[in-house]
């Protein structure tokens, strides 16, 4: 807004039932850790904790999770029946 002078006093107030914040950075940790995940197929995680903390965003989320999953079993079937193992 460019202000330069400091305000003359600030406060924090903390809900304690309210949604909880990320922390500066969490969308680069996100991505660095969805990054590793490339190197570890079949290795899937979710939670609030990732993409949104509200239950909308977990939901949102479940969908291509459940995709995800699907195309894991689906490559681990293939690679079964391509081995000749039962």
């Amino acid at each position: 807004m460019g202000f330069v002078v400091a305000p003359r006093f600030k406060r924090v107030v903390r809900h304690r039932r309210a949604i909880p914040q990320y922390t500066l950075g969490h969308l680069d940790r996100v991505a660095a850790i969805e990054e590793s995940l490339t190197q570890r197929p079949g290795l899937l995680i979710a939670g609030n904790a990732l993409h949104g903390i509200s239950v909308n965003a977990c939901v949102e989320e479940s969908g291509p999770l459940a995709e995800r999953v699907l195309n894991v079993l689906d490559d681990r079937a293939a690679a079964r029946s391509t081995s000749g193992s039962i």
